[in-house]
């Protein structure tokens, strides 16, 4: 909030609404959909798609958490740091968690703990035997 202190994430999300809908009413021209679709997509999303999924057993590498970053706009346009609506609504810090969590879902269902918890303090790093529950979980 205005008081710098962090809103639950279902009062982002519904304050991010709002705001969309109060520019979009404030605008002489509403917030169009401009999203390209680029003869490319489906190549992107081909690409992405086996790269994300390629097992390890198949010889192949898993993709760069920093590559798996990169990508996801390519096939998600509302996550382009130009064209998409979080660019529009000037949300870049949004854009960027809706990454991150992305990404982190990645890891957990390809079970890439080590990934998971790169960018983390080692001493407060997350512990692996929750990483063993949530796998369980996954796999249930």
């Amino acid at each position: 909030d205005e008081h710098g202190i962090p809103l639950p994430l279902e009062l982002t999300s519904l304050r991010v609404a709002q705001e969309a809908f109060s520019y979009m009413r404030s605008e002489s021209q509403p917030l169009t959909n401009t999203l390209v679709s680029h003869a490319s997509f489906r190549d992107n999303t081909q690409h992405l798609l086996s790269s994300l999924w390629r097992p390890s057993s198949a010889g192949g590498e898993m993709m760069d958490v920093a590559e798996m970053a990169n990508e996801f706009p390519d096939v998600f346009g509302e996550l382009h740091e130009v064209e998409g609506v979080y660019a529009k609504l000037h949300h870049g810090d949004e854009r960027n968690r809706t990454v991150c969590a992305m990404v982190s879902l990645t890891l957990l269902l390809q079970d890439r703990y080590d990934d998971f918890i790169a960018p983390q303090k080692t001493s407060t790093s997350l512990m692996p035997s929750t990483w063993r529950r949530w796998q369980s979980f996954i796999k249930w």
